[in-house]
């Protein structure tokens, strides 16, 4: 079997997918216990319209993240139920299964689709070739909670976010871990990376303190800690350009922040419920 998931043109998403909506529960620290698998509920993918395209379903519980491959073709589904599963979009064919977890809370796909990763609540992060569904490394700190977010970065590094408030930065060809970023009162909830205007490498966290931080990922030092949101900090994204930030919060809006000096340049309204992804 033949899977591609190469980077496509134009928004990088097939025609007819011009928008997605992912419904996924956040998981308190008072949370039925690992392993338990609640109704299996599936994702499904609407357009722009509010029309469902496709649904995804699994018998492992819950689902609990989603992520698409670059061009759209692919969907990886991470589940309560201890697995995490890669579906065709067109046509919601399961393609693989990725077990091993005790309930897999977040998954991420890199740049070019060849590699994911799941983070679990027993606190490991796993790495796969998404092609071959073989595991290449797994990583784990002892200190950590259950793994919440993750994300992809430049020059090889990973960025895991948990529970007790801690981001991990790994080595994805190592498995060694780089560095732990500590500063955030709460739960990790969001995570990105991507390059600062010179270049330099920077990771993003959003946290259950309202706040959101930039980080350097060679140092490991907070650059600036952006304040406003009046609710838990649920994604934050980058700028290509390095210049600005984006946050989505449980207050139901999302704020545009200028990277360089921490000032909200705008703030996002009319959202009903909390702003998940952006």
């Amino acid at each position: 079997m033949e899977l591609r998931c190469a980077r496509s043109q134009g928004n990088g998403l097939p025609q007819f997918v011009s928008a997605f909506v992912l419904m996924a529960a956040l998981l308190p620290a008072s949370a039925a216990a690992p392993g338990s698998t609640g109704m299996a509920c599936p994702s499904r993918k609407f357009d722009a319209m509010g029309l469902e395209l496709q649904t995804f379903r699994g018998d492992v519980g819950d689902v609990k993240a989603i992520a698409f491959c670059p061009n759209g073709s692919l969907a990886f589904t991470g589940h309560w139920g201890e697995a995490a599963k890669l579906f065709r979009v067109s046509n919601a064919l399961e393609l693989r299964s990725f077990g091993g977890h005790t309930g897999v809370l977040s998954v991420a796909i890199d740049s070019d689709g060849s590699l994911a990763l799941t983070g679990s609540a027993d606190g490991t992060v796993r790495l796969w070739d998404l092609v071959s569904g073989e595991l290449l490394r797994q990583f784990k700190d002892e200190e950590t909670g259950m793994v919440v977010a993750l994300a992809f970065g430049p020059d090889g590094a990973l960025l895991a976010g948990s529970s007790d408030g801690l981001a991990t930065l790994w080595d994805a060809s190592t498995g060694k871990r780089l560095r732990g970023l500590v500063g955030h009162g709460a739960a990790v909830l969001g995570t990105a990376m991507g390059r600062g205007p010179q270049e330099e490498a920077w990771a993003l966290t959003g946290s259950g303190d309202n706040t959101s931080r930039l980080w350097d990922v060679r140092t490991g030092s907070a650059i600036r800690t952006f304040k406003g949101h009046r609710g838990w900090v649920l994604a934050v994204a980058l700028g290509p350009d390095g210049t600005q930030v984006v946050t989505g919060s449980h207050d139901g809006t999302a704020c545009i922040w200028d990277a360089a000096t921490g000032r909200r340049l705008r703030e996002l309204s009319g959202h009903v419920d909390s702003v998940t992804s952006v």
